[in-house]
């Protein structure tokens, strides 16, 4: 039996303003939880739709030389398993991530040693840093309307045959049998706000 592949749901547009690495190229690495470890970790930000973000972290238990050879820490070479990872709060690292972002830009803003325009894109860098976090939106929720649809419509693919060949045929009809007062277009309409909603596949 042939299995119907369905492509993913496209990424939401976003608004992303990339923070890290600085403009000159140094990365926000932090020594975690205290100074001598036993983790280092590399923290990305950035700022996604108005709001500053903790969007990835490396973690590790060794620092790379200069030659990229890697040097135990302190407490050697420990096992990244679950509990260490588990032990990591995010929270506490984002913080701290963007604490030691804002001194290395506003430190990096000023000094002499670097050109002019590193100096700006430091600065403009610390500024979309340190601004205040935009709302964050809400979404309204799918609505039990639209999950139905959505239900009906995946059922139908899967089904396969003359119903995946006309999904919103097999919606439409298992609606009015429902006793739903629905037109053709009307639940074509609903199909579609169902996609957008990610609450069925991307069409292929």
């Amino acid at each position: 039996m042939r299995t119907r592949r369905t492509s993913p749901a496209p990424a939401p547009a976003q608004e992303v303003e990339w923070l890290t690495p600085a403009p000159d190229g140094t990365p926000v690495e932090l020594a975690w939880p205290q100074a001598d470890g036993p983790f280092t970790l590399t923290c990305h930000l950035a700022r996604v739709d108005g709001r500053t973000m903790l969007v990835g972290l490396d973690v590790r238990c060794f620092a790379v030389d200069a030659e990229g050879t890697p040097i135990p820490g302190p407490a050697g070479l420990v096992e990244i398993n679950h509990p260490a990872l588990r032990s990591l709060r995010a929270g506490e690292i984002a913080e701290a991530a963007r604490a030691t972002l804002a001194a290395l830009l506003a430190t990096r803003s000023t000094s002499r040693s670097l050109d002019k325009d590193t100096r700006q894109a430091a600065a403009r860098t610390y500024a979309t840093l340190t601004a205040p976090n935009r709302a964050q939106k809400r979404p309204r929720p799918a609505g039990s309307q639209l999950e139905r649809v959505a239900a009906l419509f995946n059922q139908a693919v899967a089904a396969g045959g003359d119903a995946a060949r006309r999904p919103s045929i097999y919606v439409h009809q298992a609606l009015v049998e429902d006793g739903q007062d629905v037109t053709l277009n009307t639940v074509r309409g609903q199909i579609h706000r169902a996609r957008v909603k990610g609450l069925i596949p991307a069409a292929n």
